[in-house]
């Protein structure tokens, strides 16, 4: 499972004055059953910051964790992509 969503056709992109990429609906659509086909839609859910020790770890729930393969004791790397966003790398 897993992988990336490609977009090849990319007449239908557009971008709003804050640089967001922008679909109309025709492409979104496809956007969101190519997501369906590769396993992850829906997959997005709210995670708990709980304390350990003097550091803190985020609890990841059941489904994501065996979507990405992630078990106790596996490495990741985590990098913050800005102020409100964390990037992990498995």
């Amino acid at each position: 499972m897993g992988g990336k969503l490609v977009i090849r056709d990319r007449k239908h992109l557009k971008y709003s004055s804050a640089g967001e990429e922008i679909f109309d609906e025709k492409t979104s659509e496809a956007i969101d059953e190519a997501a369906k086909k590769k396993g992850f839609w829906g997959l997005g859910a709210p995670a708990t910051i709980t304390p350990v020790g003097s550091s803190i770890a985020v609890v990841i729930n059941k489904r994501i964790a065996d979507f990405m393969g992630l078990k106790k004791g596996k490495e990741v790397f985590v990098h913050p992509k800005d102020k409100h966003k964390i990037t992990m790398e498995v």
